[in-house]
């Protein structure tokens, strides 16, 4: 504790990106501040989200891959909450034991299990969403869960910080696309993310030209293209029609990208643990495309609504019309984009992460344990499990028999795809493939 009676927390990950994974750690730096003491720390480097934090004052240091000098960053801490992938990665057990730090939390990106003795080191495992909490405990098996499971195993959602968008954003989606080059009279249809082939299926591409068929005088938006992609939109012929924009974490320029969009479209060939994008276009007042990705993460299932914020479709074609059927019905388009903000104003508010984070923090360090009072709770969490088959099955509409094939050997493909991208990082996090 620090001499006013301040937990001393330190954040720790691998790198300071614009993923959604260290939005999450900067969200709640920010948050925890006010009745902690807070360290940000990069394991392997900073970068962008680094240079945010500083720039609001928080403490931040790289310990340039070295376990040594992040032993020596993390003495004196009380609290370290490490954000990672889930699986075994043994730097920072060790380092916070070289560093005789006496808790450790972890947030577990994608609910993998960390098969390693430094699992039950940790204080608590907390989860981007109800889905990924319950895929843990499935991999986990029933034969290692503990009765002390539920009171360490907890959801803590990456807060959608609307007031901070809502705040920069173009009065007006006519503004905002002018402002992005585009025609401010126009429907537009739009998709924000980083720019990593697994965060996009090529659906979202694929989709293009039978929306453009359906709707021909529609925009499209895409921020965050590879270069694979943008191959893949000079096959089909219309890399012309597509405005394609850089990823930026300037809360103006993203708020400009939401504020344009008419609907927003999403689906990742790993699919979501959370999926912030998708969170921020519904708490702008903007309805979601998206598929059940069963096969993968799949929590965009939980967080947009089929039917009440959103569609859900598996296949180019009725993504298509289920994104047109959005942009041709101006009723139906409004009270999705409500039934969507009302969702994110309710369960992912930004102002009570403070709270949540701060709390757990302090009651570690006073040797109590999480916080009893949690939400959601293990009621919430049972409930969305009893309805988590319906919502993954969902359609825009019955595939055809033909869809329903290709739709079929595209995912075989994906998750070939994702399986040999798996394979290089995990072999990358335990030190078995040399980076570079």
């Amino acid at each position: 504790m620090s001499a006013a009676g301040r937990p001393r927390v330190a954040l720790v990950t691998n790198a300071l990106g614009l993923g959604g994974t260290e939005k999450l750690l900067q969200s709640c730096a920010l948050a925890a501040r006010d009745t902690c003491d807070v360290h940000v720390i990069g394991v392997e480097r900073l970068g962008p989200r680094g240079d945010m934090l500083l720039a609001a004052g928080v403490e931040v240091s790289d310990a340039g891959g070295d376990e040594a000098r992040l032993a020596e960053l993390l003495a004196g801490t009380d609290v370290v909450h490490v954000v990672r992938h889930g699986a075994a990665e043994p730097r920072v057990p060790a380092a916070v034991r070289r560093a005789g730090v006496p808790h450790m939390v972890e947030t577990n990106i994608f609910g993998h299990v960390d098969e390693s003795d430094d699992r039950a080191a940790f204080d608590a495992h907390l989860f981007l969403s109800k889905f990924c909490l319950l895929r843990y405990r499935n991999r986990l098996g029933a034969d290692r869960i503990g009765p002390d499971f539920d009171a360490r195993h907890k959801v803590l959602s990456a807060p959608i910080e609307y007031p901070e968008l809502r705040a920069a954003a173009p009065a007006t989606p006519p503004e905002a696309r002018a402002l992005l080059g585009l025609d401010p009279d126009r429907p537009t249809v739009g998709r924000v993310g980083r720019a990593d082939d697994m965060k996009w299926r090529r659906m979202v591409v694929d989709m293009v030209p039978e929306l453009l068929r359906l709707v021909p005088d529609a925009q499209v938006l895409f921020v965050g293209l590879t270069p694979a992609l943008r191959r893949r939109l000079d096959h089909l012929g219309v890399r012309d029609r597509v405005a394609d924009v850089e990823p930026s974490g300037d809360p103006a320029r993203l708020s400009a990208f939401y504020r344009a969009c008419d609907v927003f479209v999403a689906a990742a060939q790993i699919g979501e643990s959370q999926g912030i994008a998708n969170g921020e276009a519904l708490a702008m007042g903007v309805p979601v495309v998206t598929c059940s990705t069963p096969w993968a993460d799949n929590a965009q299932v939980e967080f947009v609504e089929h039917g009440v914020s959103g569609w859900y479709a598996s296949h180019p074609r009725p993504f298509a019309e289920a994104t047109a059927d959005l942009l041709g019905d101006d009723a139906r388009r409004a009270a999705f984009g409500a039934a969507g903000t009302a969702a994110m104003e309710r369960d992912l508010p930004p102002d009570v992460l403070g709270a949540r984070v701060g709390g757990l923090y302090r009651s570690l360090a006073a040797g109590g344990g999480v916080p009893e009072d949690w939400s959601p709770t293990v009621g919430d969490v049972a409930s969305f499990a009893a309805d988590y088959a319906r919502r993954a099955h969902l359609e825009f509409r019955p595939l055809t028999g033909r869809e329903r094939a290709e739709a079929r050997a595209e995912r075989l493909r994906e998750r070939a795809v994702v399986a040999r991208s798996g394979l290089t990082t995990m072999l990358k996090m335990t030190g078995r493939l040399r980076k570079g």
